[in-house]
């Protein structure tokens, strides 16, 4: 398309499009997100052990760094974001929920696990999304719509294992979950927005209950519309990056 002077540009550098991707945790040596909309992870607060070696499988040909929990007590909150437009209120949350999304995500789980350990939640005792794994290491899914909440619970045993775990809604509503390009479970349909404003949680549910056993988290990505298959594939059989090049700017000056 046309570019001229004055123009604000933004550009991300990524193997896959970039249009709907609102959430891109790497967790390299941070849980900065670089998608662009600062949804950060705020590890200051608590412990979880950023930038450690994942001593399990190998995830990355050169790098191996992690988010590492363990013990319970070390997650880490995601303070809500919301988009800033002048004249709207309330503001529009960044994390989106609303309609279609997709989430893709790389962990690892080691050890003897509660019932329900999990990896991302963004949910309140109303609606949400709450994503982990059962005392048999299966990736479970956990959708709350009026304080009602249904489960997609997976097939294969991941302990030891990062799969590229994938949930996406789809137009109509169908929610399912794969792994490794898989489908597992059953799947649910649900229409409702599940957008919530409470804080969301790496390695505990959305009340700030840890994970029991050893929790390794390598990538999450969240999209605001559905990835195409070939996209899909990508993700499945790509390196992540160490981290994602982008920039936002005005065109200065154009020359022939």
């Amino acid at each position: 398309s046309e570019v001229n002077e004055g123009d604000l540009v933004k550009y991300i550098q990524d193997d896959v499009e970039t249009e709907s991707l609102i959430a891109l945790w790497n967790f390299n040596g941070s849980t900065r997100d670089e998608s662009g909309y600062n949804n950060d992870g705020n590890d200051g607060t608590h412990t979880a052990q950023v930038n450690e070696g994942d001593d399990g499988t190998e995830y990355t040909k050169d790098n191996q760094v992690v988010l590492k929990i363990e013990g319970g007590t070390k997650f880490v909150t995601i303070p809500n974001k919301t988009h800033l437009l002048y004249g709207v209120s309330p503001q529009p949350n960044v994390l989106d929920f609303s309609g279609m999304f997709d989430i893709f995500l790389r962990f690892e789980n080691e050890g003897a696990p509660d019932n329900n350990e999990f990896v991302f939640s963004k949910r309140d005792a109303t609606k949400g999304i709450e994503i982990g794994y059962n005392t048999n290491h299966n990736v479970v899914v956990k959708i709350t719509s009026s304080s009602t909440t249904s489960t997609i619970t997976g097939t294969t045993d991941t302990e030891g294992k990062m799969p590229l775990v994938r949930v996406r809604r789809n137009g109509a509503g169908l929610i399912q979950l794969f792994v490794d390009g898989t489908e597992e479970g059953t799947a649910i349909t649900n229409t409702t927005d599940l957008t919530v404003t409470s804080n969301g949680f790496f390695g505990a549910d959305y009340q700030g209950n840890g994970v029991g056993d050893d929790l390794h988290i390598a990538m999450i990505r969240i999209y605001k519309d559905n990835l195409s298959d070939d996209d899909a594939f990508t993700l499945l059989t790509h390196f992540r990056h160490s981290s994602t090049i982008k920039f936002e700017g005005e065109v200065w000056k154009i020359e022939d």
